[in-house]
């Protein structure tokens, strides 16, 4: 790009600024449908008891965070004053 004429610089990186807005934009679309799926994930769970948390394969290996979570000192779920 370096070697290229003044016009084609501009022609490239309006290019290139294209093609990253474009991949932004379909990034944050899968991000949004991921975090509505796990939304409609978690609510079945709510639906079907705590339990069902315990029994479902996508929260296997994730046993740790409510050992952490126990551990935690309840002032650092209070709301700030």
């Amino acid at each position: 790009m370096n070697s290229s004429a003044d016009d084609q610089k501009l022609r490239q990186l309006a290019t290139v600024v294209t093609k990253m807005a474009e991949q932004r934009a379909a990034m944050n679309a899968r991000a949004v449908k991921m975090h509505d799926d796990m939304m409609k994930h978690m609510m079945q769970h709510m639906e079907a008891g705590s339990e069902s948390v315990s029994h479902c394969p996508m929260m296997k290996g994730m046993s740790h965070t409510d050992e952490k979570v126990a551990r935690t000192p309840k002032a650092h779920h209070e709301p700030a004053k």
